[in-house]
């Protein structure tokens, strides 16, 4: 799994025209795929869109965890890496992630996020156009916090960063606050 301080991302035009007509094809339902590839300094490429089994329905889709872990493992049998899934938003004008959209991502071994986002425009009851756009997201994990409790040995090694010349008072500061109301 790749973590992300990359700030680009390199994407076969050929492959991500396929995964357009695999997903146009599965319209009005969503799909999904894997996305691999590797990262370089601060860019990660992805070089294929791979298939993953996936049950899906107008406004959402499911599949299992173990279908990531399989997808790692294989990319790494490539000499790639698994970075993340693209998945579309049929009749959706907005490529940007929701809610469960981050939900899922953090919870899952993913780098990065890709959206579709399919607006149909349909004239009576014929389909006219479909518009589509990508857009891909890193991962927002948020950091793992360590609380721990510090003891009189560990406080002398550890130097707490203070401003020069400015000592907090902290009796002092809650006076204040109570005079200007």
């Amino acid at each position: 799994m790749a973590l992300a301080p990359f700030t680009k991302i390199v994407i076969d035009k050929r492959e991500e025209r396929k995964f357009r007509r695999r997903a146009l094809a599965h319209y009005p339902y969503e799909h999904i795929e894997a996305l691999w590839g590797e990262v370089r300094g601060d860019t990660v490429y992805v070089v294929a869109f791979m298939a993953m089994e996936h049950r899906s329905s107008l406004k959402s889709l499911q599949y299992e965890d173990a279908e990531l872990d399989e997808h790692e493992d294989d990319a790494k049998d490539a000499h790639l890496e698994f970075l993340g899934t693209i998945h579309s938003h049929p009749d959706c004008n907005d490529n940007r992630f929701g809610d469960r959209d981050l939900a899922t991502m953090q919870e899952s071994q993913e780098s990065v996020m890709g959206i579709l986002a399919i607006e149909a425009e349909v004239k009576g009851k014929k389909l006219k156009k479909r518009r589509c756009r990508v857009a891909y997201w890193p991962s927002t994990r948020p950091l793992e916090v360590i609380r721990k409790e510090w003891d009189a040995s560990t406080s002398k090694k550890i130097k707490r960063p203070r401003r020069a010349g400015v000592k907090l008072n902290y009796a002092t500061a809650s006076s204040r606050k109570r005079k200007r109301r």
